[in-house]
């Protein structure tokens, strides 16, 4: 299976996302509003659906797996660590 890029165009479960963030290590990224899905690459499995009113800072560490949202922790139970993807849904590709 091939690397996504960051600013492409991935098909997941029938919809249509932008990858915004990717890696096997720590990266952050700044969102405005809009809904977000955090994917384990390998696995193929949707890890949290994000849906945000206002602009903030996701970061995203695949090691631990964690993710934080303006210091937020949302991850709480231990899972696989891998390749991960930031997917944004944008309304006018679906």
């Amino acid at each position: 299976m091939t690397i996504p890029i960051i600013g492409s165009i991935f098909k997941f479960d029938g919809v249509n996302w932008i990858i915004v963030g990717a890696g096997n290590t720590f990266f952050k990224y700044r969102a405005t509003k809009g809904i977000f899905s955090l994917l384990n690459f390998d696995l193929m499995d949707c890890i949290a659906l994000i849906i945000q009113k206002f602009d903030v800072i996701m970061k995203i560490d695949p090691t631990i797996p964690s993710l934080q949202i303006d210091g937020n922790e949302l991850i709480t139970e231990n899972g696989k660590n891998g390749y991960f993807l930031l997917l944004k849904y944008e309304r006018d590709l679906n």
